[in-house]
């Protein structure tokens, strides 16, 4: 139990110093990814696209990728493009983060059951998959969970977090954007 209570103090105290430890641990496989899996080739040439001046985006993907075809480019310039599956995981990070906030400090839900499910979502064999690559379901997830986390919150409410209250707006709503042009909606319309 005294593990416990170490691994809650250090969340309660440095959780993003948790998720960076996450990161790093999972940084070699990250690295170590030359292969594109699914329909990783398609973002790919996006972002190669972005890169060289072309910002016309294949109708395969072209209504919901922009967001992550712009963070993409911005990262490619300053690491290159193959090291795409490293922001992957960053994002892959930042949803768990999210996510485990989501639960433990807006839902209330206690800390050693945040931190399982948090787990949980993290080695799920399907939130894995698209973790290592360019794959677009955890860009989704990380927008839409940052936007819920910065939407919901309970104490901003009162009249006299009226600066707060904007800020958050800001950037829940900025986070909702983001997921919307990360989305895959236009495919089911289909």
């Amino acid at each position: 139990m005294n593990y416990l209570k170490i691994i809650k103090n250090c969340f309660l105290r440095f959780p993003s110093l948790v998720y960076l430890s996450l990161f790093l641990l999972f940084l070699p496989v990250a690295l170590s990814i030359k292969f594109q899996h699914n329909d990783d080739w398609i973002y790919y040439l996006s972002v190669l696209g972005f890169l060289n001046g072309n910002f016309v985006l294949d109708p395969y993907i072209a209504a919901t990728t922009y967001s992550q075809t712009v963070l993409g480019t911005i990262f490619s310039m300053l690491f290159g493009i193959t090291y795409l599956p490293v922001l992957t995981l960053f994002v892959s990070i930042l949803s768990v983060y999210y996510f485990f906030k989501i639960l433990n400090i807006r839902l209330k839900v206690k800390f050693l059951d945040s931190f399982l499910l948090s787990l949980i979502l993290l080695f799920n064999g399907i939130f894995v998959f698209t973790a290592i690559g360019f794959m677009t379901d955890n860009y989704f997830l990380c927008f839409f969970l940052a936007s819920i986390y910065y939407l919901f919150d309970d104490k901003l409410y009162e009249a006299k977090n009226l600066k707060s209250l904007g800020f958050n707006f800001l950037l829940g709503s900025l986070f909702l954007i983001l997921a919307y042009f990360r989305s895959s909606y236009h495919k089911l319309r289909r």
